[in-house]
Parts: structure tokens; C-alpha cells; sequence
């Protein structure tokens, strides 16, 4: 009985101390990066499609708050582009402001999306940018995906 204990010991003083061997492993601490930041430059692969020029160009929708699309299009067989508005909530101001209504500029892009396609237009899709304006954000919201055209329907689902 004496010799089993005095295994039982040798045997976890022996793991013990194979385990400490290495000593206690320390975490390595976040090293902050300290080159410059540099812009997302657009790439062959990942152009820019949409102009501020040309996509604002409809002042009377830019202006109406009743009117939230302001254009949608294909800008190829696999990239469609949808531009439109969206509003903070009422009495908000600055920053907070301004993130509501880039917020809702955002759903409101991913709903006119999901209403003409049958695909995931939140997976397929992504902001290329926001234009904020004196009480409202623009969102240029880019669906893609190769052939996309054929995930499109021209009406609207039935209620």
C-alpha cells in the first residue's frame, strides 16, 4: 500500500515538473502598428461605380423626405448599385446623428435589395460609401455577385 501512494506521488511530482519545464507561459502584448494609414485605393478588381455627379443629379428626390431611393441600377451583369437616403432619428444631433442616419440609409438599402432579389443581399452586398448631408446620410450600397441578373425579378413579391 506504502509503495502505490509513493508511485502515486513520484508520478505527479514527476508531470509537475515536466510541466513547469517550460515555465509560465506569458501572454505577448498587443504591439500598436506604427506605419501610416493609407487609403483603400480602387482596384482593377474593386472599381468605384458610382458618382456623386451623376447619382445626385435628381435634386427633387435628393430633397424629399418622402422619397428615400434615389437610383438604382446594373451597373454590369454582376454588380447592381442601389443609392438612398436615410434619416437620424427625430431631436438627435452630431455624431450620433449622423451614425443614425447612415444606419438607416444602410437598412434601407439592404431592403430594396432583398425586395429584388433572391439571393442574401447582406452576404453579397457592401457600402462603397456614405455622402452626408444637413440632416441625412447617402448610401452607394453595392450588391455582387458573377451573374447576379439572373437572381433578379422585375415585380415585386405579392403580400
Amino acid at each position: 500500500m506504502k509503495n502505490a501512494a509513493l508511485a502515486v506521488i513520484l508520478a505527479t511530482c514527476l508531470f509537475m515538473a515536466c510541466s513547469m519545464m517550460g515555465g509560465p507561459k506569458e501572454e505577448s502584448p498587443i504591439e500598436e502598428g506604427t506605419g501610416e494609414i493609407v487609403p483603400d485605393q480602387p482596384t482593377e478588381e474593386n472599381a468605384p461605380v458610382v458618382k456623386d455627379e451623376s447619382a445626385l443629379a435628381d435634386r427633387e428626390s435628393l430633397e424629399s423626405r418622402r422619397t428615400v431611393l434615389i437610383k438604382k441600377y446594373f451597373h454590369d451583369n454582376s454588380t447592381y448599385v442601389i443609392v438612398c437616403k436615410g434619416y437620424p432619428k427625430e431631436g438627435s444631433t452630431g455624431k450620433p446623428a449622423v451614425d443614425l442616419a447612415r444606419e438607416a440609409a444602410l437598412i434601407n438599402a439592404q431592403v430594396i435589395a432583398k425586395e429584388r432579389f433572391t439571393i442574401d443581399v447582406v452576404k453579397h452586398g457592401f457600402v462603397e460609401k456614405y455622402t452626408d448631408f444637413e440632416g441625412y446620410s447617402v448610401i452607394y450600397y453595392k450588391v455582387k455577385l458573377p451573374n447576379l441578373k439572373r437572381y433578379f425579378h422585375e415585380e415585386l413579391p405579392q403580400e
